[in-house]
């Protein structure tokens, strides 16, 4: 059970408010506005990585050294592995 005052995870609050009136009369006006969200979350974030032979086939197509985004791509993702689709 969630304690009181607490919102569920994945829930967004939306606090806003305005505020406007005449300082000199049908002359000079003020207004304001405000606005704030709250998110609470309990997210997950994965990584979509080659399986060994995608990783394979893309070295093939570059060679190390060919191209620095396929390099870095290659660093990133070194300790991530893929798993291989059937269909």
């Amino acid at each position: 059970m969630i304690s009181r005052g607490h919102p569920l995870p994945g829930t967004d609050q939306y606090f806003s408010g305005t505020v406007g009136g005449p300082i000199i009369r049908n002359k000079t006006f003020f207004f304001s506005a405000y606005q704030e969200e709250r998110q609470v979350s309990t997210s997950q974030q994965g990584l979509v990585s080659f399986s060994a032979a995608g990783r394979a086939a893309l070295n093939q197509l570059y060679p190390a050294g060919t191209n620095v985004r396929v390099d870095r791509l290659n660093q990133t993702t070194a300790v991530a592995f893929g798993k291989e689709q059937t269909r």
